[in-house]
């Protein structure tokens, strides 16, 4: 835990200070070693908060681009009488929770129930060799063209060449039916029931309509996040974080966003200046 309170106010760990948890009111103790980042806890008890994981730098980090007031924001439910501390909670209203651990998905469905308007930051620094984003572009899932289009074969990953075979892509309207293996891929001409296809025109009109989201691949994915009822962002340690998003009912897709950019959208203060999505 970031802060308890000292003098009835939101206070960091410092050596030797005992508070009060703001969640509990139970005593707290400073822990400041030099190895582990400073944190209070609780004493003699484990933390009151079933849902509360061990912070890292990672967490501090992503916080620290918030004002202390919507840091650690204590969420009551009345009916209930349930109890939990949101990592953030945004001037709006918005909960946004930072999620380093794994967790079963009755935990991750109980959290989005309870904070509702909410959504996930998962660190994906430890799995980024694993996750593999396509050149391959794709239009805005709510696009009239993403609703247009016929995703026969998605992008292949090779993974001894740490590159993608092209997909199969054709447009509804066009006429052209049959399964996948009657086309050709996206260098030449798709072909089928008659009717002719260039897939480059299907490129040039994704191009268009491009905000940055892409075909992608991930090696030993954790299912957790696909079963999320609540936006999902992964941050890999770049300056892009990627908003994992249903293409259609068959596929996923994720949509590259400016790390500086969402932080401001949602109140909070970049550190460093913010670069172009891919």
């Amino acid at each position: 835990m970031k802060y308890a309170i000292i003098g009835g106010e939101k206070t960091e760990a410092m050596p030797k200070a005992r508070a009060e948890c703001p969640s509990c009111g139970k005593k707290v103790i400073a822990k400041c070693g030099n190895f582990n980042i400073w944190h209070w806890s609780h004493f003699p008890e484990k933390h009151c908060d079933s849902w509360w994981e061990n912070e890292t730098e990672w967490h501090r980090m992503w916080k620290s681009h918030f004002p202390l007031a919507n840091q650690e924001v204590i969420q009551f439910d009345e009916n209930s009488g349930e109890k939990h501390i949101a990592d953030i909670k945004t001037d709006t209203g918005l909960v946004i929770e930072f999620q380093n651990s794994p967790m079963k998905v009755e935990e991750l469905l109980k959290r989005e129930a309870f904070y509702r308007n909410m959504i996930w930051i998962v660190n994906g620094t430890g799995f980024s060799k694993n996750f593999h984003i396509s050149k391959y572009r794709l239009p805005p899932p709510d696009s009239d063209l993403a609703k247009d289009l016929d995703i026969l074969r998605v992008p292949e990953y090779l993974e001894t060449e740490d590159d993608f075979k092209p997909p199969v892509i054709v447009k509804k309207s066009s006429g052209v039916k049959g399964s996948w293996g009657t086309y050709y891929d996206l260098a030449g001409v798709i072909k089928g029931a008659g009717s002719y296809n260039r897939s480059k025109d299907v490129l040039a009109e994704i191009d268009k309509e491009y905000k940055g989201h892409h075909f992608f691949y991930w090696k030993k994915k954790r299912e957790l996040w696909f079963n999320s009822t609540k936006p999902v962002f992964i941050d890999l340690g770049v300056s892009v974080i990627f908003h994992i998003r249903p293409f259609n009912k068959d596929h996923f897709c994720l949509q590259g966003i400016d790390k500086n950019a969402l932080i401001q959208a949602f109140g909070g203060q970049p550190r460093k200046a913010a670069t172009a999505p891919i």
